[in-house]
């Protein structure tokens, strides 16, 4: 496993690349905050009503094409 592992280190993606890819770590959802460059992290609901009460935007699926984040 080791070596298969090491065989393919150079192409595996970084976290802040499979953040871009994927949307959010391990598939959460974001909301945009009021603060630049910070956002709130929870389920759909939890950021969906997070941002329905600051009037702000909110991604699951596309976080990794989302402007803001």
């Amino acid at each position: 496993m080791k070596k298969m592992i090491s065989k393919f280190a150079d192409s595996l993606l970084s976290r802040e690349e499979l953040k871009r890819v994927k949307g959010g770590y391990g598939g959460s959802c974001h909301a945009q905050t009021s603060v630049q460059g910070q956002t709130f992290q929870g389920t759909m609901a939890e950021v969906q009503n997070f941002a329905a009460n600051s009037g702000l935007h909110w991604c699951c699926d596309s976080c990794g094409s989302a402007s803001w984040m």
